[in-house]
């Protein structure tokens, strides 16, 4: 078991929807972390894995079965994120683009909540940024890129700031369940070639006290509550529903380990708010989202789109009777990482 650290060197692109084309309309919604699919393909980029099948997932079945030549399943789960310049505390998606510290993260009767009150470790947001990128002529014999004129759009990059403005970087933290040796590697990774430093290690005693609260539904998993930190892919089957437009969530497969969608974390600032939740005049949101699976480069093709539970929504668990092979696919490339509420 090693610990897999990726930090961006400039403010990343990561997004959860397609990039928008002459054959797709989509508005682009970045990611705040990496998407499981973009780490799993920079995996087997390190490990020399190549890909000649295209398969329902666009090469994901062939690199999962090609990884576990190296690795155990889960191959990798997280992240659990560290901002190294304002505290020593481990951080999980909190919902949205948010990240909290695992201290914030607290419970009154049956009901957990960020507590945004008090002086601890600062919450983080995510925050969009645009840019303009122009089209690049890609040089050959020797000829440097040039620009192709007439060509620009914009793109959305993540600033991460406290929630007093200051700015901080973060490191993306996986447990990499794999075979390898330690590197220290500086690679573009995501949209827009960004570059991020990359490391592989042993786990350091922050992360190593917490190893046992990340779970994947492919490991055994106990009955309980826990946060998702990765998206919690769902894919609609042929079932029919009492209404077709709107699936039930157990006719979704990946649903198979989720007793309850419990909801979104809500953030506290106050005890009055906390029993407005707890009287439920307040409700607890539920989201499902729509999670682009990315952009295949070994075959030059968009992945598909399906939906998720998406990060910071507190579910009860059960260890699943059965998964779909396609499932099993995805919860071994790291989706529907869970962490154990206490």
């Amino acid at each position: 078991m090693k610990a897999l650290e990726i930090t961006p060197l400039e403010p990343p692109v990561f997004s959860r929807s397609p990039i928008p084309s002459p054959d797709m309309i989509s508005a682009p919604i970045p990611s705040p972390s990496p998407l499981p699919t973009t780490v799993a393909g920079m995996i087997g980029s390190i490990l020399g894995v190549k890909l000649e099948n295209l398969g329902k997932l666009f090469g994901l079945e062939e690199l999962y079965r090609k990884l576990k030549i190296f690795c155990i399943d889960p191959v990798f789960k997280g992240p659990a994120v560290m901002f190294n310049s304002i505290s020593d505390d481990i951080y999980i998606p909190a919902g949205g683009s948010r990240f909290a510290p695992i201290s914030r993260i607290k419970r009154f009767e049956d009901i957990y909540y960020l507590d945004l009150s008090g002086k601890s470790s600062p919450i983080v947001d995510g925050i969009e940024s645009e840019r303009i990128g122009v089209k690049l002529l890609r040089g050959y014999m020797g000829l440097d890129k040039v620009v192709d004129k007439g060509y620009m759009y914009r793109y959305s990059v993540t600033i991460y700031k406290t929630i007093d403005g200051k700015n901080v970087t973060p490191t993306f933290i996986y447990i990499l369940n794999c075979d390898i040796d330690d590197r220290d590697l500086i690679t573009r990774l995501g949209g827009e070639g960004r570059v991020f430093r990359i490391l592989i290690r042993d786990l350091g005693e922050q992360v190593g006290k917490i190893t046992n609260k990340f779970f994947t539904p492919i490991e055994k998993i106990d009955h309980g509550l826990y946060i998702l930190v990765s998206p919690s892919p769902l894919i609609q089957t042929h079932v029919k529903t009492a209404s077709p437009d709107i699936p039930r969530i157990s006719n979704l497969l990946g649903s198979e380990y989720i007793e309850e969608i419990v909801g979104l974390l809500p953030n506290i600032k106050s005890p009055e708010e906390l029993e407005m939740i707890r009287s439920k005049r307040i409700s607890i949101k539920k989201r499902i989202e729509r999670l682009n699976l990315g952009y295949s480069e070994a075959f030059n093709k968009r992945r598909p789109q399906i939906l998720a539970i998406p990060p910071g929504t507190v579910i009860k668990a059960r260890m699943p009777m059965k998964a779909n092979d396609l499932v099993r696919v995805l919860w071994g490339l790291g989706f529907s990482t869970i962490f154990k509420l206490d």
